[in-house]
């Protein structure tokens, strides 16, 4: 089991200010991204951002919505990233454990958080959504109920249920035949 990538929606004013930290049940962390992008007024994170290894990294210039690698830049783009502070109920001033999304180790079950500081303090935005996609060689998935999702098998699923709705999620390994619900 690897994460394949990490997915964001929002916006924010000034996104060079914008330090977010993914922290891992077993307590890894990654900074997704950090001091990058421009100085400019007006919003310059906005819309759906994809973080995945092996895909370009950010800029200091506008990172306009698209798939990025994890991007640590340091205070004002330098070339060695700093140490970003992540207040309570973030983990501090934590440097990050690991360098990539496949380095993520141990077992992926339990809460994943998603810290995102403003470390200026004087703007303002939002993330609306957010979401890790995992990796499974040789996997099957069966999702149940159909109710609100986009297809009931694969590893990825699209759930929009009308009211709150609990779903199961079968996979099942081919080698052996192992299986597992959540």
């Amino acid at each position: 089991v690897t994460v394949l990538r990490v997915i964001m929606t929002g916006t924010h004013t000034w996104n060079n200010d914008m330090d977010v930290l993914l922290r891992s049940p077993t307590g890894q962390n990654i900074v997704v991204m950090s001091d990058c992008g421009d100085d400019g007024a007006g919003p310059d994170w906005t819309g759906t951002y994809t973080y995945q290894d092996g895909s370009p990294a950010m800029t200091t210039g506008t990172n306009v919505a698209g798939t990025y690698a994890c991007t640590n830049l340091g205070a004002g783009g330098g070339a060695t990233p700093g140490v970003d502070l992540w207040p309570a109920p973030g983990p501090g001033a934590t440097p990050p454990s690991i360098a990539n999304l496949a380095a993520f180790t141990g077992n992926m079950n339990g809460v994943w958080n998603l810290y995102v500081v403003d470390d200026t303090g004087v703007d303002s935005g939002n993330i609306t959504a957010w979401s890790i996609v995992f990796q499974f060689n040789g996997v099957t998935y069966t999702w149940s109920p159909a109710t609100g999702l986009n297809t009931t098998t694969g590893a990825v699923v699209d759930a929009n249920p009308a009211s709150t709705q609990t779903y199961t999620v079968t996979a099942t390994h081919p080698n052996g035949g192992c299986t597992a619900q959540s």
